[in-house]
């Protein structure tokens, strides 16, 4: 179980965390220099601009590693996203707020004010389906957003073309649909959604997988994949040895069972609940800004 005592806040609003391959020499030396500066308190937040990157550097809790046995203080870098896109800002999802994803579109603004009235926090609507004024829909009735693709849509490129074309912000995590891979070879599996994932992060978005049944890759296998969040959907998830599979990280998103037709809508849906993983990590949304 989670050390809820060192839990960190949500990341600070409009960012990124910033992958490690992207840090560089002077990036590390500037967060050594606020680490080991007293009048930076726990979680408080330093800006800068290093190697043209537009940073925010927070003081956290990091879990024990090999340096250090313990929690301790560390500093976590962030991309700073800058400001809203089109009226829409990305921010962290909060742990018990409840979503639905389901084939139906919330195209109407019927649809999405009932959801929203019956308590539903979000909304995930399929990559390809989905289109920039169904995204307005959701978000003018309050509700946030998040884009999931169709089962193993491995195209990165045509993804963020589709993603771009919704005019969502930076920085907001969008789903890869893994399900249904028994008879792919894992280790092809493991390339294409790392593709997918590299090209989606190298567009500016947070690159999460949704992994369902007859997923064959394993526990390990799962999490050193080059996505950061992870969503368990509602199903047994065995691995090719029959074998109970979970990225070591958990999950920060779980589809309940069974599938409902939600509230007074008559839509079909899958109920989605958020929280963190055990690295204290949320999937981001986007949400109308201001």
């Amino acid at each position: 179980m989670p050390d809820v005592s060192h839990a960190n806040p949500p990341p600070p609003a409009n960012t990124q965390i910033l992958r490690d391959q992207d840090v560089t020499a002077a990036m590390s030396q500037w967060a050594v220099a606020i680490l080991h500066d007293s009048s930076v308190p726990p979680f408080g937040v330093v800006r800068s601009n290093l190697d043209d990157v537009a940073l925010v550097a927070r003081k956290e809790w990091h879990v024990p590693d090999f340096q250090n046995s313990a929690w301790h203080h560390g500093i976590t870098l962030y991309r700073d996203l800058g400001g809203p896109v089109m009226n829409k800002t990305t921010a962290s999802g909060r742990v018990g707020a409840r979503g639905t994803d389901s084939l139906t579109l919330i195209d109407t603004p019927a649809k999405a004010q009932a959801l929203k009235a019956s308590g539903v926090d979000f909304v995930l609507q399929y990559v390809g389906t989905v289109t920039a004024p169904v995204v307005d829909i959701v978000l003018d009735a309050g509700l946030a957003f998040m884009a999931v693709t169709r089962a193993n849509h491995f195209d990165g490129a045509s993804a963020v073309a589709e993603l771009n074309a919704l005019h969502l912000s930076p920085g907001c995590t969008v789903w890869l649909d893994v399900e249904d891979d028994a008879s792919v070879d894992p280790a092809v599996l493991k390339q294409k959604i790392d593709a997918w994932a590299l090209a989606i992060t190298a567009a500016g978005f947070e690159a999460g997988a949704y992994i369902g049944a007859a997923c064959p890759l394993t526990s390990v296998e799962l999490y050193k994949l080059k996505v950061t969040r992870y969503w368990k959907s509602q199903s047994r998830i065995l691995d090719r040895n029959g074998q109970l599979a979970e990225p070591s990280c958990g999950w920060c998103m779980l589809q309940t069972f069974p599938s409902v037709t939600w509230a007074d809508t008559g839509i079909n849906v899958d109920v989605d609940i958020i929280q963190q993983d055990y690295r204290n990590r949320l999937p981001s949304w986007v949400v109308r800004a201001g």
